[in-house]
């Protein structure tokens, strides 16, 4: 793939400039590509922010981008996301859309889920209530991540692909509050609080859950 360009589905060009192989929690291969994307003026730029560890790379997600960040099964399109990103790092955490169920829960449901909730979608609608940098602690009953039970961090949230079925604090309060999503969401009415916990999250359909600390 070195050397390869591709046509984006907006029509512009990528080319691969090197593929990296790393290993995900569970010692699985993730490819990871550095690619450039030519501009307007014929520059050709990397795309992607820096990920945690100073790479700026994308990696490939089989299925169809979706405009709230889900990605749904289409064996006809693929996702280039950046590690950076949500959709790459729920990749990076071992959620594979591509694989069979895991403990009878569809993995495409655990990632989509997973984008939720590094977004800090609790909706489900595609706004992000997140900060860029916040560290959050995500575990499943599933046994792809536990929780590492991090100094300063409580329960979050529980999470389905069509978002939060509980919300115990937000992350960012200057970017939403718990009034404003029970007033927004009909779905988070009388979930929000002391009354969610993981118990609370399991009994109400949630797939996986985060722990974080939460800002002002």
């Amino acid at each position: 793939m070195v050397g390869a360009t591709l046509t984006l589905g907006d029509r512009r060009l990528a080319r691969v400039e090197a593929v990296v192989p790393v290993k995900d929690p569970h010692e699985k291969t993730i490819w990871r590509h550095t690619i450039s994307i030519r501009d307007d003026q014929g520059n050709w730029l990397n795309p992607c922010s820096p990920f945690t560890d100073g790479s700026r790379a994308v990696v490939v997600i089989p299925g169809r981008a979706q405009n709230d960040g889900s990605v749904t099964d289409d064996p006809q399109r693929f996702v280039l996301a950046c590690t950076s990103d949500a959709q790459g790092k729920c990749l990076g955490f071992g959620y594979r859309p591509w694989e069979g169920p895991v403990q009878g829960v569809d993995q495409r449901a655990a990632y989509n889920a997973c984008v939720r909730m590094v977004r800090a979608d609790y909706g489900g609608a595609g706004t992000g209530y997140t900060k860029t940098g916040m560290q959050i602690d995500v575990f499943d009953d599933f046994g792809v991540q536990q929780a590492d039970m991090l100094a300063g961090q409580d329960f979050e949230a529980g999470w389905t692909p069509a978002g939060a079925v509980c919300v115990h604090h937000v992350r960012v309060a200057r970017n939403v509050t718990l009034a404003e999503l029970e007033a927004r969401y009909t779905s988070l009415r009388g979930r929000t609080g002391d009354v969610c916990t993981p118990r609370f999250a399991r009994e109400h359909g949630a797939i996986i859950y985060n722990r974080s600390s939460a800002l002002p």
